[in-house]
């Protein structure tokens, strides 16, 4: 990895995301939207959906997540027949969903925004979920004297060393809801 960080860096690209270089100003903003928790509708044989609603009274949201049948021809005959060509539906737990904001989220140079981890959580700060063990020093607290992960009034995100590591990183990230 630090091959090819000197590599690109001497072309002009930078990181911003665990494996993908641009160009200032040409990073993939298709990709961006998925690594920054954003709703997506996947149409077609085999794609993936991602939709989040809110309550109208209480504010909270929610998020559901779609999966269309992966066969041309069987994902065909489903929304011929059916009127829709979804093999899976789901509605995500609070938990699975601030995992899945973890796993996309830190693996931009960006990380996690304080504002998107609040929607996704439904109104908790990072601190109140992911440093909420009993113990003083917690995989959090560990995570960042290690200077693997870092939090600031903008969010949290994986430091230059830490974003090579994310697969050691993630487990450790308790979500405690």
């Amino acid at each position: 990895m630090e091959i090819t960080h000197e590599i690109t860096n001497q072309y002009g690209l930078n990181i911003y995301e665990c494996s993908n270089y641009a160009k200032p100003g040409h990073e993939c903003k298709h990709n961006l939207h998925y690594w920054e928790s954003g709703d997506y509708i996947g149409i077609g044989p085999g794609a993936a959906g991602r939709l989040t609603f809110e309550h109208d009274q209480s504010n909270s949201t929610w998020r559901e997540s779609f999966l269309q049948i992966k066969q041309p021809h069987k994902w065909i005959e489903s929304v011929t027949k059916n009127n829709t060509g979804i093999l899976n539906h789901q509605i995500l737990s609070q938990k699975e969903r601030l995992e899945e904001v973890l796993l996309m989220g830190l693996r931009t140079i960006n990380g996690i925004s304080r504002e998107t981890w609040i929607h996704h959580s439904n109104g908790k700060t990072f601190e109140q979920i992911l440093n909420n063990q009993k113990q003083s020093n917690s995989d959090f607290e560990q995570l960042i004297k290690l200077n693997l992960i870092e939090i600031d009034e903008k969010g949290l995100r994986a430091t230059k060393q830490g974003i090579f590591l994310l697969d050691a990183i993630l487990p450790k990230l308790h979500i405690e809801i």
